[in-house]
């Protein structure tokens, strides 16, 4: 799995969303390459990390 895949997963299971997917729009060792964008709010953060185990 690639590592870009596993980063996105880890970015939703921390409660992330998705708020962009950029298709094509950097050169990354000489090809074309997606970018996603993730992001949080942060009261959606600290709500989230009160109620964590860990």
């Amino acid at each position: 799995m690639p590592t870009r895949t596993r980063s996105a997963r880890l970015m939703a299971r921390l409660g992330m969303r998705r708020e962009a997917h950029h298709v094509a729009s950097y050169l990354f060792a000489g090809e074309w390459a997606d970018q996603l964008v993730f992001a949080i709010l942060d009261h959606e953060w600290q709500s989230r990390t009160r109620t964590s185990p860990w």
